[in-house]
């Protein structure tokens, strides 16, 4: 079934103009269902994360990973109230006994 993107753009589907796009077709479906206009639909970038030093990220995730890190661990950090640049960087030491 062809469908048509927000510039009038014909693909041979829904699952090609999503891929496209870089979406989910799930994400194009439930976007549309809520009332969003076709071109959010296709268009709309969540606004994802920035760590200490500006560096952007789609995900925690991808932000955690980028650091040396888990999510988990990144979450429990910051849950713990540790600042980001402390929840990113700081590596767990053991102490030694002299």
């Amino acid at each position: 079934m062809k469908v048509k993107d927000h510039t009038g753009k014909e693909y041979k589907s829904l699952q090609i103009m999503c891929d496209l796009y870089g979406i989910w077709t799930t994400t194009y479906k439930r976007r549309l269902s809520r009332g969003w206009s076709l071109k959010d639909c296709l268009t709309y970038e969540p606004p994802g994360y920035t760590d200490h030093e500006g560096n952007h990220f789609k995900t925690i995730r991808e932000m955690a990973e980028h650091w040396g890190i888990t999510e988990h661990r990144l979450e429990i950090r910051m849950s713990r109230g540790w600042s980001l640049r402390d929840a990113l960087t700081l590596r767990r030491y053991r102490h030694r006994k002299k």
